[in-house]
């Protein structure tokens, strides 16, 4: 039921992706330059790289375990988030291994997670104003925009370390807007039962199952070439900061036209458009395999920013449709489990694989492991909640 305080829960929870969205972009998007500045070995990086996904696990697993309600999801992301933004801050301080280690770890624990939780309030309150998602994620992409576009100039006018208390800043304003949702309006139903059976409910669902190989494949393979796509622009092309912020954010420039768009189609095949994204998504990694000249760098992000738009936009949705609302966040969070693992794995192993083949060898590897996904969602029959 649409009433005028779901109204302003969907409007400060625009808000608040306006300010979390730019502090995010700020650490998270050079995370991985971060790292490999400090010029470690290799696999101490690829620990640091692995720490991000495998933190995103510990925190989703003990998330989907205590999250029992979106009232109880506003409550949890308030007791996180000033966790991380002490990891924020304290990991510009260091560098060296075991320290940057340590904050990574916080920093991850509390990130995955956090977004899993938000996602499922917002999926409620845009369902109870009778408003898109991708109403409220669309600010998180302009957000995301301004914090990579400003970024890499902050990086290379400033330092890392400055810039990382600027994005936690943005996370202490967002912070606040927080407090000013009306929990009352949110679901505060504990059914220990559903909460205990949710793993049945989902994994004896063929759709569910289906779409989990196709989101873990596409995300994992996604993530993974974001990581390395930057490294790979600043060690074998000699992209700097600045410009790879510039590359970065016309790609999240892309991915808010995405949303614009999707927010004016009124009915379309959600399956048709994932499989689109798919194929946008893989042929990013596909492209790097070959030898490309400078200039295709400021090309080949626009496909991420066309097949992540469109994900943004119709993954909710689209778990709705064959979902009821009470398992919405609980499959979020299963959904994020699986591809962080996988993240963790190419994330630890993936510096090993260049150092002794070649970025080019490792992309194509994230290209077929996509094309996995693909075919996943390609086959998937999609049943509606009134089907199963």
């Amino acid at each position: 039921m649409q009433t005028n305080s779901n109204l302003k829960n969907y409007h400060i929870l625009q808000g608040f992706s306006l300010s979390r969205y730019i502090g995010d972009a700020l650490v998270y998007a050079f995370l991985a330059l971060y790292f490999n500045s400090l010029n470690l070995p290799a696999i101490q990086t690829g620990t640091l790289l692995a720490s991000v996904p495998t933190m995103a696990i510990c925190g989703n697993i003990i998330m989907s375990l205590i999250s029992k309600s979106t009232k109880r999801n506003l409550l949890l992301m308030k007791l996180i988030m000033p966790f991380e933004m002490i990891g924020m801050v304290l990991i510009g301080f260091f560098d060296t291994f075991i320290p940057v280690l340590i904050c990574s770890l916080l920093m991850n624990i509390c990130n995955s997670c956090f977004y899993s939780l938000l996602d499922g309030v917002a999926g409620e309150v845009s369902a109870s104003s009778n408003k898109k998602y991708a109403g409220i994620r669309i600010f998180g992409s302009i957000a995301y925009f301004i914090g990579s576009f400003s970024g890499g100039f902050l990086i290379n006018s400033i330092n890392y370390k400055f810039t990382f208390i600027i994005a936690a800043t943005t996370y202490l304003i967002g912070y606040i807007i927080i407090y000013f949702i009306n929990s009352n309006e949110l679901n505060s139903e504990q059914n220990n039962e559903q909460n205990s059976n949710f793993l049945k409910v989902l994994f004896s669902n063929k759709t569910f199952i289906f779409y989990l190989v196709f989101y873990t494949c596409v995300m994992s393979m996604n993530n993974i070439t974001d990581n390395f796509f930057s490294l790979f622009a600043k060690d074998i092309k000699g992209m700097p900061e600045d410009i790879y912020g510039i590359v970065y954010s016309s790609m999240i420039l892309v991915e808010v036209i995405m949303m614009f768009i999707s927010l004016k189609i009124k009915k379309i095949n959600n399956k048709l458009i994932l499989i689109i994204a798919s194929l946008f998504l893989i042929a990013r990694p596909l492209t790097l395999f070959f030898e490309i000249p400078y200039f295709m760098l400021f090309i080949v992000p626009i496909f991420r920013g066309i097949g992540w738009g469109l994900i943004l936009a119709y993954n909710i949705v689209t778990l709705n449709t064959f979902l009821e609302s009470k398992y919405i966040t609980k499959a979020i969070l299963v959904l994020t489990i699986f591809t962080q693992i996988y993240n963790m794995i190419l994330n630890q192993f993936g510096p090993i694989i260049v150092e002794k083949t070649s970025y080019n060898i490792f992309f194509i590897i994230l290209a077929t492991i996509g094309t996995i996904g693909l075919i996943s969602i390609a086959i998937n029959k999609i049943k509606r909640k009134t089907e199963n």
